[in-house]
């Protein structure tokens, strides 16, 4: 998405460009700013029916899990990324079927979903039970950052539906109860570092789930409250050293939409509503947070009753994304679309995944940055430079409906053209702050001289008013 280019109607495009730049002039004259954010629908798997949503997301932002109505004709767990748009990971070489995957590591090798299944780059995909130890009907809920550890739930020789926590080292482990507890509880949420655990569990004689935290130290803690208004809770996400727990209180159970609240939860604060978009007490959902817990993102109802993905910053302030984005300069790319839920974001809570209803009225996943991203930079790679330019040319004149393959951000709105290479040329050199991926910022003579004469005839070139979509 070209910043600094904006055709407009009508616009020709037919042009001999011919630059010259040298590595002072780019680092200078034409250091650009920033654009302000991103958006794009991911599109759906081949076949079948449209259909996706995003639930998961890498530490980095540059892997996607999820789910899709695929050729099958059933739901069909996805991965996503820029180099190869959705892939199915439905079906493993024994036959192994995954429906739906939630969670992903935060490299974006191993995924995981409550479908009883599982998917690592090494091996595809295979039941959780082919590890040591795990029992046929256990599922995962979610995953360490370096995969290592699965936390979800199984059910054992009573049929009860119990938490466990799997590592590489330490095997299968129920995670226990509380004292006197009904023994029914299930695990969603697992630190980064795979030390902190969190849930819901069953106390003894209360007939309503409360949100637990567990360590191997201290075993099972019932973290949730129960009030008149609020008997039921669950925790979702829990910090490294777990000081913080984001959840979800309720008033029905776990099927009702009847009044629920997200939530924080501290030591030192107990549970704090985090209120939603009608204002404090209103509706709203937590789903995942930021490893720091600075950014937590989930869904809320309106004033008006309309529910939309939101996102609440570190000073606790509740945004809805589609506002926020629009705010930032991306009214057009949303046209159309209504952002239901925000289900996931990376590690530094920049990025977030989610699905909502595109311009057509299909369900879709899409992807969105909250932070700058500088122009140019279309590799993701933090600097403005050869990889860059090549990108541009290689897809030259495409009005494609995908992004191209190999694009990370900055994603164009309908054809590659004179706007990608602007931004290309007049931030030649030039390096985002602050460089995440810590590539070095090159000096000014390191650009040399690049030397483009490039012929286009192009007709018209009116930038499409929609969203980019993905795969179809």
């Amino acid at each position: 998405m070209a910043c600094t280019h904006r055709s407009r109607p009508g616009e020709s495009c037919r042009a001999w460009v011919v630059w010259v730049v040298t590595g002072g002039l780019a680092a200078s004259a034409f250091a650009g700013t920033a654009c302000a954010a991103s958006f794009t629908g991911l599109g759906d798997l081949p076949g079948g029916r449209f259909d996706s949503k995003a639930y998961g997301i890498s530490g980095d932002g540059s892997v996607v899990v999820g789910t899709g109505a695929g050729a099958s004709g059933v739901s069909e767990a996805f991965r996503w990324t820029a180099a190869t748009g959705m892939v199915s990971l439905d079906t493993g070489s024994d036959g192994t079927r995954f429906f739906s995957a939630e969670a992903v590591s935060a490299d974006g090798g191993t995924a995981v979903g409550r479908v009883r299944s599982m998917w690592d780059e090494a091996s595809g995909t295979n039941y959780l039970s082919a590890l040591d130890g795990v029992p046929a009907s256990a599922s995962a809920a979610h995953l360490s950052a370096d995969g290592s550890v699965l936390v979800g739930s199984y059910e054992d020789d009573q049929g009860l539906d119990l938490a466990f926590h799997y590592d590489a080292l330490g095997g299968f482990a129920p995670l226990g109860e509380l004292p006197g507890g009904s023994g029914r509880s299930d695990a969603y949420g697992v630190s980064p570092n795979g030390q902190w655990v969190t849930g819901s569990t069953r106390p003894s004689g209360t007939g309503t789930y409360q949100a637990f935290l567990w360590h191997t130290d201290t075993g099972m803690v019932q973290i949730g409250e129960r009030t008149p208004l609020y008997p039921w809770s669950w925790g979702a996400r829990v910090t490294d050293d777990g000081a913080l727990v984001v959840g979800t209180r309720e008033s029905l159970g776990f099927d009702s939409y009847d009044r629920r609240e997200a939530f924080t939860w501290t030591a030192e604060t107990g549970v704090v509503g985090l209120g939603g978009l009608s204002g404090e007490g209103g509706f709203s959902v937590a789903a995942d947070m930021s490893n720091d817990g600075g950014n937590i993102v989930g869904h809320s109802v309106d004033d008006a009753g309309d529910r939309f993905a939101v996102f609440w910053d570190a000073s606790r302030d509740i945004h809805r994304v589609d506002a926020y984005l629009a705010a930032m300069g991306l009214g057009e790319a949303l046209e159309g679309w209504h952002l239901w839920e925000a289900e996931g974001v990376s590690s530094d809570g920049t990025t977030l995944v989610g699905w909502g209803t595109n311009p057509d009225g299909q369900r879709e996943a899409w992807i969105a940055s909250l932070t700058d991203t500088l122009p140019g930079d279309y590799t993701g790679e933090g600097t403005v430079d050869q990889d860059d330019l090549d990108l541009v040319l290689t897809n030259w004149g495409g009005n494609a409906p995908t992004v191209p393959l190999g694009w990370a951000q900055n994603w164009p709105i309908g054809a590659v053209d004179q706007g990608e290479l602007d931004d290309v040329l007049q931030n030649w050199g030039a390096a985002s702050q602050p460089n995440l991926n810590g590539l070095p910022v090159p000096e000014p003579a390191a650009a040399g001289w690049v030397v483009l004469a490039w012929g286009a005839s192009r007709g018209r070139c009116r930038r499409q008013r929609r969203a980019v979509r993905i795969g179809r």
